[in-house]
């Protein structure tokens, strides 16, 4: 089966020069991050649309989704079936901007449907994993990078990941996924506390991480208990998201819990609702994520904004968000004693907790309001589309 030859603006419509914009997202619909990208711009007054293997969730309202097949009946077709669904979505919804999230497989998507402008996000794993672990990654990934009109990424280190594998160094920028500041602002926590029953004494330790192999959650519950047979005060939450995580991967955990003893200090809950994350972080004394390989994380934002302290994996995308000792603190990703360290040392000192939560919040304040990064991709759109060339480059 082969393509069909390439699309362009020219070829479907003139595109306005106003401020209202078509956008054509080809994203995960399961991500809480893609709704809100999505939301951020139909709020704004663009005609968004969505091409997805699911339909929008957590209530994000699109003017157009358009599905993609899951599977095609002849083996390795799969790719070529989503080109085609993607350029049928094109011509059918006529957009200004097509903008893929996550390299592989919505960048490949993108970039092998011809049209432009074409923005390429990354999401972390994809520069940092998947070209290494995937043959066909390694190929296409830089392939799609260098096909993009406009690439973003959420830490100064993957942009720089991103240029070496092609983009340009002034079509190439750091946008953060950010925080609604309104939201994160002004919260106790009590509310949440009351609601799963923890007592006001309990120091809350929160993992907001998913229970995958790069999240580290076994190291996390070994250095808790560390810690914990010191403060018997301290409670571990562990949050997952139950439907996404295999029934033998929670049995696994719920077994290690019960060895070391802490099942009794130990809270699992599952996936919260939107509107009661600003709450949850709110209630954790420290957020700890210790994942091998991690771009920036939105719930790491979250926490810093709510006045969490912090301990999180030193990594280069995080040390761009994280001083040690002054707006977190930074661990290695196989050393259980120095987490546990770090957790009792926190709990130990309420002000140095109050001071790390207090220039965390201001690190926010300063770099990953949601609003201001939006509206530079909001910009860029429009001079992309302003341009009325393919393929050219703009700095944001």
């Amino acid at each position: 089966m082969s393509l069909p030859s390439r699309i362009t603006q020219v070829e479907l419509a003139q595109p306005s020069l106003d401020t209202v914009l078509r956008l054509c997202f080809i994203a995960d619909s399961r991500s809480l991050h893609t709704a809100r990208w999505l939301r951020f711009f139909s709020e704004r007054g663009h005609s968004v649309a969505l091409v997805s293997s699911h339909p929008p969730q957590y209530g994000l309202q699109v003017d157009s989704y358009y599905p993609l097949s899951t599977r095609s009946r002849a083996p390795a077709t799969r790719i070529v079936k989503n080109v085609l669904e993607v350029r049928k979505a094109i011509r059918d919804f006529r957009p200004d901007v097509l903008h893929a999230h996550y390299i592989n497989e919505f960048g490949w998507l993108g970039a092998l449907s011809g049209f432009h402008p074409f923005v390429l996000t990354a999401w972390g794993s994809d520069i940092y994993q998947a070209p290494f672990q995937s043959p066909l990654a390694g190929v296409l990934s830089p392939w799609a990078v260098r096909r993009a009109d406009y690439v973003t990424a959420d830490s100064d280190d993957q942009v720089e990941r991103l240029r070496t594998m092609g983009a340009g160094v002034d079509s190439s920028v750091m946008v953060t996924w950010g925080v609604d500041l309104a939201k994160f602002t002004g919260r106790t926590g009590s509310v949440w506390r009351e609601k799963h029953g923890i007592d006001g004494c309990r120091f809350v330790v929160l993992s907001p991480r998913e229970w995958t192999p790069n999240s580290n959650i076994d190291l996390i519950i070994k250095s808790f208990a560390i810690a914990r047979s010191e403060r018997p005060e301290m409670l571990l939450v562990l949050k997952y998201w139950k439907e996404r995580t295999p029934l033998l991967v929670q049995e696994k955990i719920a077994v290690q819990i019960a060895s070391l003893g802490i099942k009794d200090s130990t809270l699992i809950i599952d996936e919260e609702p939107e509107d009661i994350l600003p709450e949850m972080f709110a209630a954790a004394d420290v957020t700890i994520s210790v994942c091998s390989s991690d771009g920036t994380p939105v719930s790491l934002l979250e926490a810093m904004a709510s006045g969490s302290a912090v301990v999180v994996s030193d990594l280069p995308s995080l040390a761009e968000w994280v001083e040690e000792g002054v707006s977190g603190f930074l661990v290695g990703t196989s050393d259980a004693e120095q987490i546990a360290s770090r957790l009792t040392r926190v709990s130990d000192d309420s002000s140095l907790r109050r001071r790390l939560g207090e220039q965390a919040r201001r690190v926010i304040e300063r770099k990953a309001d949601r609003t201001e990064n939006f509206e530079r991709v909001e910009n860029a759109y429009q001079r992309l589309v302003c341009s009325g060339s393919s393929g050219r480059r703009h700095a944001l």
